[in-house]
């Protein structure tokens, strides 16, 4: 009895934690867009690990103080109006876990301050987040982007 049991446990055990994961990364991708429509640097902030960064589709990578800055300097130029995040796989690690991510957002840009003239913007992107857990606190350590997509009035743009 005891040898079916140890078993089951696990199992058991396994689905618990996968479920706990999943609420976790709910979690955050809703706190992801409700940050992006209120341009709250301050959840990125909070969110990004210390030795955050982040890795483009060419491989250039930049580190939390230079993306902290992009950041700033988009929420000053740009609004979203709409955003849609659909998690495709959660993957357990030894120090955290792994998810791959789909992002659309489509919002307005202005690209020359001189101009006063806003842009549409329209992007979809592919990531894969690596999160590890510090204490009771989850944490972002790194966003890759796999796929990068954006339309700047109907062209192809490259931020």
């Amino acid at each position: 009895m005891r040898k079916l049991l140890l078993p089951l446990f696990v199992v058991l055990a396994a689905a618990a934690h996968a479920d706990d994961l999943k609420k976790v990364v709910a979690d955050h991708e809703a706190g992801f867009k409700k940050a992006i429509l209120t341009k709250d640097v301050k959840w990125f902030d909070m969110m990004a690990a210390p030795d955050y960064h982040e890795v483009d589709t060419k491989g250039k990578k930049s580190d939390r103080a230079t993306v902290m800055a992009m950041m700033k300097q988009m929420f000053q130029a740009s609004s979203v109006k709409t955003i849609t995040v659909k998690v495709n796989k959660i993957t357990p690690t030894k120090t955290g876990v792994v998810v791959l991510t789909d992002c659309h957002m489509v919002g307005t840009m202005v690209v020359d301050p001189k101009a006063k003239k806003s842009s549409t913007i329209d992007s979809t992107q592919s990531y894969q987040e690596t999160w590890v857990k510090k204490g009771a606190k989850w944490q972002i350590v790194e966003l890759k982007t796999l796929k990068d997509k954006t339309l700047l009035d109907g062209k192809p743009f490259s931020m």
